[in-house]
């Protein structure tokens, strides 16, 4: 029919029943063509590809046949129990010999599998199925099911025999091998079983040995890299990071070897070792890390760099030592664990030449295998001929070098003879004679350079050769106008470099701080060295002129505060803290107890990383100390936090004896005996009391005193000696030629004077004296500790002591300077806890001793010999009172004003205050954001007590608005006591000129 032709309707209904029919017989065709295919299907078995666990088995060594065909198969029990078997790494051969211990009366028709049968009973993996016991039955071609396999796997794993059948789906879920939600499965197959096993592998052990693989591994059933190559077990790690080898076979050095080659940067940072004695306690400090070629061994320099020409501090030659070791890492990154290394020092060789060297026309250079200590001499012979030198010295930057020249021109292709002698190490050991025949022959070849170390402050240079002309504008870096400040000849940056002298390794300063003048070196630097500034060029002695030099230089920048690597607590009197690295300010240090109060305020002294404090007697303490305003040595000069530390003071010297007083016992006038008062400077024991550990020298004689009585006095610091009438008249006859000898008498904590190494002379008796006078305070109380050389027993009267009238001294309530005539001494008594100090109380606050004077009267004190004290004035006090705030109606007040168009703020204290306590960080504008602090606050006034801050308005500024200024750090007085920072804002009263 023709496109858009419509047929009629009688004709379109019969179309339609024609289609209907034919459709219908069509669907009926395919209805049963459907059916016949799901039948043929529901008779067919699919063949699915292996699972990963098969294949994994497979690779294990314990699964070999993994074809589809093989692992869709069906089990039955024997074949399932055999692969359970040599899942467990059991071969054919393996069970062989167990076959005639099979217990199954079924297994002949599985001759094969009879010794796997057997193995799998005697390792209660099955019980077969029967119930008779008098005949076990295996099954061997019943179908195995999951429940089964599930249990055998769960008895391989050490599980109950009678619970693994019982709970079975619940102890595999807990073991981990249940490799769906239920122990049931219909249709059990090979590659089924295979997931089961392997998930076995990965599960515990009821024995906690670990899991199945890891015995297997172990039992040598499957090889480690089989077990790594399926995931079992993880890769193992490269071995760990270690220190093969420490020695010292000079006293110098410190030869460190580890395992494997190390990262060159975390290998020669000095903060990565430390050296103490055997017992823990500090040594001598590293200074210089060095890594040689072979990238394992560290040279660590002992005491100074071994290019400084100060004296060092060396290690002592056969005594032990320990070398802890941190941070070094491989060149893998692996970081090596703190390790401790004990080594001897023992340098038990001489020195010895390993070659020599031309240097230039006139010049040889002599290595030797150790730093040289002292030089010795050297003979240079042409034939018969001496040639004089000129000079001898230890190369300034490598201490087992000497540099020798001579006055004349060595001459080419002539021989030369060089002998070596006298030179010694530092154990003091002479060099080997040594001599070597050497041809000259001018060297022509340009002098090169190279850098061996960079920080943001300087380049270590070395060349390779000595060389001269070098001066700091032959250096620059990124732009031209970056030269060097200085260059030096040594590390510790003390020696500069003249133009005229030769050397070979320099260092290069660009930056010393971080303001104008300075360039410091970015962390990408491209460095030069001109070969000529000027009329300025580097050469060498043969005239050779060094090239223009530029090197692409990756900068360390260290932004990190230092860190306290040991506290040592050395005596009563001292403490050595090391930091992990040099520093440029000691820092600030406060012991206090617990609480809080201030014992010592020590003396720091500073030598690398390395401070040592010392302060007067502290014992049986446990105390804090408070550290503070410690910087490193960087450009940054980054600081430490405020750091504390426990510390615990022991009795740990032996203080000896003070003095040694004669008094002889009279009968009217005649002498029947004599008294000898030992005072010691500390509480001694019991054996202080034994004859033996004494005896006098009178004159060239020696007298025992085993016949005399011996008792304690007031205290245990005192032994009276009562001699009988002989030798008390012998004394006082020889009173000024007499000395007591005293040995092996301990203290309270068993220190002792070793040996009769204790003489003193015997004196007369004489009342105590003053021997200091301290400022303290106790709370709001000021008192005076008036300190003597012996004990004190007794006051015998009232209004001895008193404040001496001194126009030029005021004391501060805080309030206002005040005039002494209201300070007056309220008490004073013997310290209870030393009787060798009075206390005196006085009736004010006094913040500093300046221009302070007391006055005790004759016969006010007694000492422990009965002896009246003459009359004497206390002048000089120690500072043991820290500042305070003046304040005004009791509140805390500071001055703003304007001075020569700048503005300021004044606070004032109540003493002296020390400027190097002061920083920009010190006071904080608050109350305002129209003002900030700007640079260092100064001291100002006569008396030192006022401080003066800078602030800067912004613009726009509001000068009528009410503000207040805070100390947010501390600050102390001229003798250290320390003012903490206070949240407490101090009001700023505006004065007229503010504005």
């Amino acid at each position: 029919m023709a496109p858009g032709r419509t047929l009629p309707a009688g004709f379109r209904q019969l179309q339609y029943n024609f289609l209907k029919e034919g459709f219908m017989k069509k669907l009926r065709k395919l209805t049963c063509f459907v059916l016949a295919f799901a039948l043929m299907l529901s008779s067919l078995t699919f063949v699915s590809a292996a699972s990963q666990e098969a294949k994994n088995l497979n690779k294990l060594g314990l699964l070999l046949n993994v074809s589809e065909e093989e692992l869709n198969q069906t089990l039955d029990r024997v074949i399932g129990i055999t692969m359970v078997l040599k899942a467990l790494g059991y071969k054919d051969d393996d069970v062989k010999s167990k076959a005639a211990d099979n217990p199954f009366v079924d297994m002949d028709k599985h001759s094969w599998a009879k010794g796997f049968a057997a193995v799998a009973y005697e390792n209660k993996i099955t019980n077969g199925v029967s119930l008779n016991m008098q005949r076990k039955e295996f099954g061997p071609t019943q179908p195995l099911t999951k429940k089964q396999l599930l249990t055998f796997m769960l008895r391989v794993l050490g599980y109950d025999e009678a619970k693994a059948w019982n709970n079975t789906e619940e102890l595999s879920r807990q073991a981990g091998i249940l490799t769906d939600n239920s122990e049931n499965d219909s249709n059990f197959t090979k590659d089924d079983a295979a997931r089961i096993m392997y998930a076995a592998m990965k599960a515990k052990l009821q024995n906690n040995e670990g899991r199945l693989i890891d015995r297997l591994v172990a039992k040598g059933k499957v090889t480690k890299e089989a077990a790594i190559s399926v995931g079992l077990l993880e890769q193992e790690r490269p071995k760990t990071l270690e220190v093969a080898s420490v020695m010292a076979n000079n006293l110098r050095q410190i030869e460190v070897v580890f395992s494997r080659e190390v990262d060159a940067d975390s290998a020669k940072r000095v903060a990565n070792y430390k050296l103490t004695g055997a017992k823990g306690v500090s040594s001598r400090s590293i200074s210089e890390a060095t890594l040689k070629d072979d990238n394992r061994t560290v040279l660590l320099t002992v005491g100074v760099a071994l290019s400084q020409s100060a004296n060092p501090s060396v290690l002592e030659n056969k005594k032990d030592y320990v070398l802890t070791v941190k941070d070094v890492k491989d060149t893998a990154g692996q970081v090596i664990s703190k390790t401790e290394k004990d080594f001897t020092a023992q340098d038990t060789a001489a020195p010895e030449v390993q070659g020599v060297e031309f240097t230039g026309p006139k010049s040889v250079k002599i290595t030797f295998n150790e730093p040289i200590k002292t030089l010795g001499k050297v003979k240079v012979m042409q034939g018969n001929s001496s040639i004089s030198t000129r000079k001898l010295e230890i190369d300034p930057a490598r201490a087992n070098v000497v540099n020798v020249e001579v006055y004349s021109n060595f001459k080419t292709g002539t021989a030369y003879r060089f002998e070596a002698s006298d030179m010694k190490d530092f154990a003091n050991y002479v060099n080997i004679l040594y001599s070597e025949d050497k041809v000259y022959e001018s060297d022509s070849s340009t002098p090169t350079a190279s850098v061996v170390a960079a920080d943001q402050g300087k380049v270590e240079v070395v060349f390779d050769r000595p060389v001269k002309g070098i001066t700091a504008k032959h250096f620059y870096h990124s732009y031209p106008h970056q030269t060097a400040k200085e260059v030096y000849k040594d590390s510790a940056l003390k020696q500069k470099v003249s133009s005229t002298e030769y050397v070979s390794k320099v260092w290069v300063v660009f930056a010393t701080g971080l303001s104008s003048g300075n360039y410091p070196l970015p962390a990408q630097a491209e460095f030069y060295i001109l070969g000529k500034v000027n009329a300025l060029q580097i050469m060498d002695s043969w005239g050779n002129k060094f090239s223009d030099f530029r090197e692409y230089l990756s900068v360390t920048s260290d932004h990190s505060a230092p860190v306290i690597d040991n506290v040592d607590v050395q005596s009563e009197t001292q403490i050595v803290i090391t930091y992990n690295k040099d520093l440029s300010a000691a820092g600030t240090y406060k012991i206090m107890d617990g609480n809080g109060k201030t014992l010592a305020t020590p003396s720091a002294s500073l030598s690398g990383k390395t401070v040592t404090l010392r302060f007067s007697k502290i014992k049986n303490k446990s105390a804090i100390l408070e550290i503070r305003g410690v910087k490193d040595n960087t450009l940054s000069r980054n600081e430490m936090s405020v750091e504390t530390r426990s510390i615990e003071f022991t009795d740990k010297t032996f203080d000896g004896v003070v003095s040694a007083d004669f008094k002889p016992v009279m009968d009217g006038s005649k002498i029947v005996g004599g008294e000898i008062y030992v005072n010691y400077n500390e509480e001694v024991a019991d054996n202080a009391l034994d004859p033996k550990n004494y005896y006098l020298e009178i004159g060239a004689g020696k007298e025992n005193l085993k016949d005399q009585r011996f008792a304690f006095g007031d205290t245990n610091r005192t032994v009276i000696i009562t001699l009988d009438e002989v030798l008390g008249k012998k004394v006082a006859d020889n009173l000024g030629a007499t000395k007591l000898v005293v040995g092996g008498v301990t203290d309270l904590a068993g220190n002792s004077s070793f040996g009769f190494q204790t003489s003193t002379v015997l004196t007369g008796v004489v009342a105590a004296v003053m021997t200091k006078a301290v400022l303290t305070k106790d709370g709001d109380t000021s008192k005076v500790e008036i300190h003597f050389n012996r004990s004190l027993h007794n006051v015998l009267k009232a209004d001895g002591i008193t404040v001496l009238n001194n126009p030029e001294f005021s004391y501060d309530n805080t309030e206002s300077l005040t005039s002494p005539e209201n300070l007056r001494v309220v008490d004073y008594t013997i310290k209870g806890d030393d009787s060798r100090v009075v206390e005196v109380t006085l009736s004010r606050t006094v913040y500093s001793p300046k221009n302070l004077k007391l006055t005790v009267a004759a016969n006010v004190l007694e000492d422990s010999h009965d002896a009246k004290i003459a009359g004497f004035t206390v002048e000089v006090m120690e500072d043991k009172v820290a500042p305070k705030v003046l304040t005004k109606d009791g509140k805390k007040q500071a001055t703003a004003y304007k001075s020569g168009g700048a503005y300021y703020v004044s606070v004032k204290y109540t003493e002296a205050i020390d400027p190097n306590s002061l920083s920009s960080a010190t006071y904080r504008i608050d109350g305002t954001d129209d003002f900030k602090v700007v640079g260092r606050p100064a001291v100002s006034g006569s008396d030192a007590r006022e401080v003066i801050v800078q602030v800067q308005p912004k613009t726009g500024a509001n000068f009528g608005d009410n503000f207040g200024i805070t100390q947010t750090q501390t600050i102390s007085d001229l003798s250290g006591n320390r003012l903490e920072a206070d949240t407490e804002m101090i009001e700023a009263v505006r004065d007229s000129s503010w504005n």
